[in-house]
């Protein structure tokens, strides 16, 4: 999971996203062919509000180099995949400005969505950006992740 959250954070920094006012949620779920979508989604707000939603969800905060992350998953089995895929990190994430102070970003939610199979290999993989910066990102991490045979392509905005 590192060379994703790296990408996602490095990604809006340099969109100029204020790290105070915005975090990172990791959202799991596991269908039963053991197929995973995890999507890593722009949030907005109080995160330990979003801590404490009375849902079935369960949620739980990590540390990652300087930032905290969200994680959220249907079980507690979730909760525990996440946090031993995403390894121990020193990395320091900083805004380029530290006066912009953006809340909503694209005015709409900012996820990326990625689909691995039961093998742990990338199957799928969207990223809200124009054609040439989703690929761009995707460069930046493919030697770092195990991708499937059955993976085809990125998905981006066609705008």
């Amino acid at each position: 999971m590192n060379p994703f959250i790296n990408a996602f954070y490095e990604n809006i920094l340099e969109k100029d996203v204020n790290l105070k006012n915005n975090f990172l949620t990791i959202i799991y779920i596991e269908d039963e062919l053991k197929n995973k979508n995890i999507d890593l989604d722009l949030s907005t707000g109080d995160m330990s509000s979003n801590l404490k939603k009375v849902d079935s969800f369960k949620r739980a905060i990590i540390k990652y180099g300087n930032v905290n992350i969200l994680l959220i998953g249907k079980n507690s089995n979730d909760i525990n995949f996440l946090m031993k895929s995403i390894k121990k990190t020193g990395k320091v994430y900083v805004n380029k400005n530290p006066n912009i102070n953006n809340v909503s970003f694209f005015d709409e939610e900012y996820v990326w969505s990625l689909l691995f199979n039961n093998k742990n290999e990338l199957i799928n993989f969207y990223v809200p950006e124009e054609k040439d910066n989703a690929y761009k990102i995707f460069n930046s991490i493919k030697n770092e992740v195990r991708i499937g045979k059955d993976f085809k392509d990125i998905g981006y905005n066609n705008w």
